[in-house]
């Protein structure tokens, strides 16, 4: 890894080995994406203890590789699935219900802890752009749910 830093502050104690306090990092940081393909963000928020090596990404730093491998693997960010969603004036539980996947898939996206394959990305990309699709597709719901 990676773990040149550009600031540095001492934070809490390492939660794995809880010797000395963590601390904190914004600079590269080695993503491993399958394959064994390795990505480097450039600026990352993150922690790492000197004693055992351990590293932890801050909440920042998770949205910041999130979007970093979003850019990178062609996916949509969280921001770019809410203004899609938004766009249509519709929940999350209604823009889930209408492109067919559980009720909460669409809020998880949004919030990062589950990403929508490439294929799914897509689709709302086409939604997004024509908005004739989404009309389609909306009267398409209604007629099922009649």
């Amino acid at each position: 890894m990676n773990n040149e830093s550009t600031d540095l502050i001492l934070l809490t104690n390492c939660p794995s080995c809880e010797q000395v306090p963590l601390e904190a990092i914004v600079g590269p940081y080695d993503i491993y994406l399958q394959d064994e393909i390795c990505i480097t963000a450039p600026m990352v928020s993150h922690e790492i203890c000197k004693h055992c090596n351990a590293v932890f990404l801050t909440p920042n730093g998770c949205v910041t590789v999130n979007d970093f491998i979003a850019y990178h693997t062609n996916q949509l960010t969280a921001l770019e699935l809410e203004d899609i969603r938004n766009g249509y004036e519709m929940s999350q539980i209604e823009m889930s219900k209408l492109i067919g996947v559980g009720d909460s898939v669409y809020g998880r996206w949004e919030r990062g802890t589950l990403t929508p394959s490439r294929a799914m990305c897509n689709y709302l990309r086409i939604l997004k752009k024509f908005p004739e699709a989404f009309e389609w597709l909306m009267a398409d719901e209604e007629s099922v749910n009649v």
